[in-house]
């Protein structure tokens, strides 16, 4: 408890990150469509307040707060993220089969 008690912006910031991700991928229309900015940017800003107020509290979790920025981020370009990730599980296995061929 030692360790979350000097933490305690840092893992709210990490939760919050966490479930602006979660609510932005699960409330999406399809597939390839990006995430409602009214939800995805509400929730970066709120987890933006949260760590700016851990960096002025000075707690000793930068690694927490990169994870909840991440976080927040990508829930704003989530249909990107998702293009992106099939395009490169494409590529690796186009190569694998090449590799296996030649």
């Amino acid at each position: 408890m030692e360790w979350l008690r000097l933490r305690p912006a840092a893992v709210v910031a990490l939760l919050f990150g966490a479930a602006v991700f979660v609510v932005s991928a699960v409330l999406r229309a399809g597939v390839w469509d990006g995430s409602d900015p009214r939800i995805a940017g509400l929730g970066a800003a709120a987890t933006a307040v949260v760590v700016a107020i851990s960096l002025v509290r000075k707690e000793p979790a930068r690694g927490l707060l990169a994870a909840a920025v991440g976080m927040a981020v990508a829930a704003l370009v989530i249909g990107w993220l998702i293009a992106v990730a099939v395009v490169i599980a494409a590529v690796a296995v186009a190569l694998a089969v090449m590799h296996a061929l030649m």
